[in-house]
């Protein structure tokens, strides 16, 4: 797999199916969750205000919280919407810029409950101190916003896997 960079110069280099993890493969501490959470032929999406980028729901993994329960919990929180059918798809290898630790984490899979109109039995979104915007993307540009690569990445590979 090639790595591939975001405009912070942070790294996706490794992706681990949960099918192909080899039995020899030490077990990985992960520090964070994503997921790609479908509507139809679309994924959620958020705005993150900090980073004023749109990318996945998730984050870090809480003391004594499982990957599924962070992942659960920072969609709620993040988008207000409520994930169906959680699944573990793999886990990720990630080198931060920043301080250049390397980190794991869990990619989930989930549906949104609802029908087919976005505003149609989703729940409603509220601004709050992450997010800015949440949107059902269908893979094109939104406007002229940036989209993570790395989230964007993840999206193909979960798409390939279905």
């Amino acid at each position: 797999m090639k790595t591939i960079e975001d405009r912070q110069g942070n790294a996706f280099s490794k992706f681990y199916p949960v099918s192909g993890q080899p039995r020899s493969e030490p077990v990985r501490k992960l520090v964070f969750s994503v997921v790609v959470a479908s509507f139809g032929a679309q994924c959620l999406m958020v705005k993150n205000k900090h980073k004023n980028q749109w990318e996945l729901p998730g984050g870090y993994i809480e003391l004594r919280e499982s990957p599924l329960d962070a992942v659960i919990r920072e969609t709620l929180e993040e988008t207000n919407q409520t994930i169906v059918d959680p699944v573990l798809f793999g886990t990720m290898q990630y080198l931060s810029a920043r301080d250049g630790l390397v980190s794991y984490g869990a990619i989930y899979t989930a549906r949104l409950p609802g029908n087919q109109s976005f505003h149609s039995g989703l729940a409603s979104f509220q601004e709050n101190n992450e997010v800015s915007q949440i949107c059902l993307w269908d893979g094109r540009p939104i406007s002229a916003d940036y989209i993570n690569p790395i989230d964007k990445a993840l999206v193909r590979l979960v798409n390939a896997g279905k």
